[in-house]
């Protein structure tokens, strides 16, 4: 595993090498969640997007914003949760927030 600055962002790279295999489990912390990458046992891997829970009350502290579908050759806007069996897809973005946070965007 390998964390690099790159071009205005932070890059952590998974390299998947069987011979020098990295932990089972990554995860990304942020402030109303996380995300969980995990290698399965043939060396795929999972990722969970996960919205964190307040301590005292299990409510979430956050929300789910949005959700995008990017398939090749279709326009995002055609997109719909059917899709997520198109051998297409490639790509799932989610735009997460506080609890309070405006669906604008």
């Amino acid at each position: 595993m390998k964390l690099k600055q790159h071009e205005g962002c932070t890059v952590l790279e998974i390299k998947g090498d069987k011979t020098n295999p990295e932990k089972a489990e990554t995860i990304i912390r942020f402030p109303t969640g996380e995300v969980s990458i995990t290698r399965t046992s043939d060396n795929n891997y999972w990722v969970h997007f996960h919205i964190k829970k307040d301590r005292t009350t299990g409510r979430p502290i956050g929300r789910l914003l949005k959700a995008r579908l990017d398939i090749t050759g279709k326009d995002t806007n055609d997109a719909n949760i059917g899709d997520f069996g198109d051998p297409g897809l490639y790509h799932l973005a989610i735009l997460t927030g506080g609890i309070n946070a405006n669906n604008k965007s």
